[in-house]
């Protein structure tokens, strides 16, 4: 899942010419590569990145504590104190786990190998956040080594589930006393990732909504035709078709955009679909996922999207339009 806030990094290699074999043995990169290759898919048993967290933290003598608020979803804090605690703290804020891959999916080499070619790491997860983790962590490391003393407390936090919706992991730790106790003034959170020789700063975020529509219609035999305005999955091709056209209106101001600048579009992204072999089945399934545009205060993007789906069919129950933003799911039946 995508939420661009701010992206930074005071870990950057110097900004002279290197080899790809001399990055290929930076400790940093090293550690990347370690990282990378412990699989922390979803759902996953999370204990052995744990452990490579508290190395660490350990190594460099900071308080390491493992916050579990859903059996078999920790969360990992990490503190490097500043020299007044009492004043509010910053936090460096990434997740472990990663979306599942198979070597079968096209990728070039084993996705857990963190094979490294040419210069490039190959492997889920280097983009989609670890590298991120690891920036954090050598940013505090360096600075620690220098002598630096903060003035506020710095923790990394490491969430178990934030690809499935952080439901067991971000969401319930906010409203946690172990988080209370943090007293976060500002929080440093993931983006997107660009191949140019320059970090983007900028202060965005979307609203993520997930609805997932219903559509019912005739039963029928596989080799029969039955009108497509009367089968479920007709229905739902025009819903699809709505959702595509939308998304194309949307891709045309992505790419009007500057790099920094996420807020005006909606991303809409066709999930899942559900299948039956040889039979026109009754019912038919989409998940839709939108990443939703905040810059339209008078709800004028919240009307272009009901519209949208109200168009699908002559039967349409909108619960809600985007309520606030944290993460919403809905269900439509047509």
């Amino acid at each position: 899942m995508w939420f661009p806030v701010i992206i930074v990094s005071t870990c950057i290699l110097a900004l002279q010419e290197v080899t790809a074999a001399a990055l290929a043995s930076d400790p940093a990169v090293l550690l990347l590569q370690e990282y990378v290759q412990i699989n922390t898919t979803s759902n996953n048993n999370l204990t052995p990145a744990v452990a490579f967290w508290k190395k660490l933290a350990d190594a460099e003598g900071l308080p390491f504590n493992v916050v579990e608020l859903n059996q078999g979803y920790p969360i990992v804090v990490i503190k490097w104190a500043g020299s007044n605690s009492s004043i509010s703290s910053i936090m460096l804020n990434s997740h472990m786990d990663v979306v599942p891959a198979k070597q079968e999916d096209g990728w070039k080499f084993p996705p857990f190998s963190a094979h490294i070619e040419n210069g490039v790491m190959y492997g889920r997860g280097t983009q989609d956040m670890k590298s991120v983790s690891i920036q954090y962590y050598e940013a505090l490391r360096r600075l620690k080594a220098n002598g630096v003393t903060l003035l506020r407390d710095v923790y990394m936090t490491l969430m178990p589930d934030e690809e499935l919706g952080a439901e067991k992991g971000m969401i319930p730790f906010l409203q946690s006393e172990e988080f209370a106790k943090l007293n976060v003034g500002v929080e440093l959170d993931e983006g997107t990732s660009y191949d140019i020789p320059s970090i983007p700063l900028f202060y965005q975020d979307k609203v993520v909504w997930q609805i997932e529509v219903t559509c019912h219609g005739v039963a029928a035999h596989g080799s029969t035709f039955p009108p497509n305005s009367a089968t479920a999955t007709g229905k739902c091709a025009n819903v699809i078709n709505r959702f595509l056209k939308f998304r194309d209106e949307e891709y045309a101001k992505y790419t009007k955009a500057g790099i920094t600048d996420a807020g005006p579009y909606t991303s809409v992204n066709l999930n899942r679909i559900n299948v039956r072999q040889n039979l026109v089945q009754r019912t038919f399934v989409d998940r839709v996922r939108w990443e939703m545009s905040t810059v339209c205060g008078n709800g004028k993007q919240c009307g272009e999207i009901y519209f949208c789906l109200s168009k699908c069919t002559s039967y349409f129950m909108m619960q809600s339009c985007i309520a606030s933003s944290s993460l919403s799911r809905h269900h439509y039946l047509i």
